[in-house]
């Protein structure tokens, strides 16, 4: 435990210093900066604000840096760099108890490091990094949860503590984003689906507690500061629900097409990603900056594999009934990803964005952690992991230029932009 708390310090920091490098070389509002910081500002102001389609958590932390680093690009994005770095100390984590070993670990983290899509989310200030950050923890306790309810049942009391902290991280994370219900039914019917194996691993009131009401109370709590300037306290509980269904309606109503909208198939292979900001550069025609939202190629290619393998190698565990040692964890993993992006098939909204792939996306990096380990206990090189890995960080170097905001010669952009779909 020493170890795995000096290790986590170690990456928080060093991630947030690879993050705030040069966090403001966009010196405007970068893609849905547009929405919500104006929307933080006007939360600070104590006015009307316009973003009510969103729930105000992560708009009241980026507010929070606003405050106290003043209105500008980093006070505007300062936070999303906490949060990214919060999330990796959770991907590694999480990964230390799926695997059970640091050297897996940290390998892990590192790949999500070079994933790209935590390092571009980092840095602007959208609600995405703080709702899955949120989620990444709440996974954290749930699956430390899971783990005691099956191997010791309903005895280990230290389960529900473990459940009660996976409630409130969920229902912080649904103040963010509406987004965060998907990890929470996930966890739910998981909990449902192992309780049909053994009843007694908790009741039915335990479920609607943990994850009901907990949740619920804090995402109520996220709505206490709008509703006292704005609301008699005698109204807090009608007005708190005309708001959610207002915001489900201005959700749903965006129906015009964007210019880099994408379908949700085609994110697992880049086929369409997004350009966050492109600016030309003041006095310098020839040159420019650009933010492209867009994953490691070979993490993101070599991933669907990966997630493949776990399916395969948790379904040989069940038909086998012999249990190989780690179906359970191939099968959170697969079934985990497959919870963040299968359900944006459902989604009732047109447009949709390749940064919606975030949050599944950003659980990659297990399911290359877990595939090449198993090859490595059948006589792969530990060697090939770190191979991988340092493929994964030469990728991540040569598309640094487009993602951090880097000055780069507009006849260069070719080296980075391998397809049409790509500009």
């Amino acid at each position: 435990m020493p170890n795995a708390l000096k290790i986590s310090f170690a990456l928080f920091f060093f991630s947030l210093l690879i993050f705030l490098i040069n966090i403001q070389s966009i010196r405007g509002y970068v893609f849905d900066e547009t929405h919500y910081v104006p929307a933080a500002k006007e939360f600070i102001a104590q006015r009307e604000y316009r973003n009510l389609e969103q729930p105000p958590l992560a708009k009241i932390i980026i507010s929070i840096g606003i405050s106290k680093f003043g209105d500008n690009p980093l006070g505007w994005r300062i936070l999303s760099s906490v949060f990214g770095a919060l999330t990796l100390v959770g991907i590694y984590i999480l990964a230390l108890m799926l695997f059970k070993k640091q050297e897996y670990a940290i390998w892990v983290a590192l790949i999500t490091l070079s994933n790209q899509l935590l390092y571009v989310q980092a840095r602007v200030g959208m609600l995405d990094v703080f709702m899955f950050a949120f989620i990444l923890w709440g996974f954290v306790f749930f699956y430390h949860a899971w783990t005691m309810a099956v191997t010791s049942g309903s005895s280990h009391e230290k389960k529900f503590i473990f459940m009660t902290f996976s409630g409130i991280m969920f229902g912080l994370s649904i103040a963010c984003k509406w987004f965060g219900l998907i990890p929470l039914v996930y966890c739910v019917c998981l909990l449902i689906f192992s309780r049909f194996s053994n009843p007694k691993q908790f009741r039915c009131s335990d479920l609607f507690f943990f994850f009901g009401c907990t949740p619920l109370f804090f995402y109520f709590l996220t709505y206490i500061p709008w509703l006292l300037n704005h609301h008699s306290i005698r109204y807090w509980a009608w007005d708190f629900i005309v708001m959610q269904i207002n915001a489900w309606n201005l959700l749903i109503s965006v129906k015009t097409a964007h210019l880099y909208s994408s379908h949700w198939l085609g994110w697992p292979l880049l086929v369409r990603p997004i350009w966050y900001a492109f600016e030309s550069i003041a006095r310098s025609p020839h040159r420019a900056r650009g933010v492209i939202m867009m994953g490691n190629p070979l993490i993101m290619w070599t991933g669907i594999p990966a997630l493949i393998y776990c399916l395969s190698y948790w379904f040989a565990d069940v038909l086998s009934g012999q249990g190989k040692g780690q179906s359970k964890e191939a099968f959170f993993i697969f079934s985990s990803y497959c919870a963040l992006y299968f359900s944006w098939a459902f989604f009732p909204r047109n447009t949709l964005f390749y940064y919606y792939y975030y949050p599944a996306g950003m659980l990659l990096g297990l399911a290359i952690g877990f595939a090449l380990i198993q090859f490595e206990k059948n006589g792969l090189s530990s060697r090939a992991k770190w191979i991988y890995a340092s493929g994964a960080a030469t990728l991540f170097v040569y598309f640094y230029p487009i993602l951090s905001g880097s000055p780069i010669l507009m006849g260069e952009l070719h080296h980075w932009i391998w397809f049409k779909n790509w500009r």
